[in-house]
């Protein structure tokens, strides 16, 4: 009867991200092992869709991830970062190399884009850089993934 009304307040499914090509998970697995040297990798897919930092923006523009309060030991990043990687897993989107990385302090999103190369994302605030300048300019490691998951 009020499905209407409750639509109205119900968040839209953002539009299908462009797709640039896709990667298979060897390729892509040996991408990050290079990029972020590590071998612990976890790659759920046997194939994985391309896209852009500008689809990933605009995913993120519309996701209320960033919206949540931090609180140590029970919203904290861990939950930040499986929050993300959960709302990317609608129709659409679920199928793109994206996934949850963890430094050996923080936990944080990573996704690889049609170029193929590594972005970083901080689930608190949206903010994405590419692993290159995470290398250089992360002096305490924060960002630096030593592990990883890609579904």
């Amino acid at each position: 009867m009020f499905n209407w009304l409750i639509s109205l307040f119900r968040p839209k499914r953002p539009e299908h991200p462009k797709f640039y090509g896709e990667i298979k998970n060897t390729e892509l697995k040996e991408i990050l092992r290079t990029t972020c040297n590590t071998n612990l990798i976890f790659l759920s897919d046997m194939d994985y869709k391309l896209t852009s930092k500008e689809e990933i923006e605009r995913f993120l523009f519309s996701d209320r991830t960033d919206g949540y309060v931090y609180r140590k030991e029970y919203y904290n990043c861990d939950d930040f970062s499986f929050r993300l990687m959960g709302n990317l897993s609608i129709p659409g989107w679920a199928e793109l190399a994206f996934g949850i990385a963890w430094s050996f302090k923080h936990a944080f999103n990573i996704f690889l884009d049609k170029d193929k190369k590594v972005w970083i994302i901080e689930p608190q605030n949206d903010r994405i850089s590419p692993i290159e300048s995470v290398k250089r300019s992360d002096t305490s490691g924060m960002y630096y993934p030593v592990r990883m998951v890609i579904m």
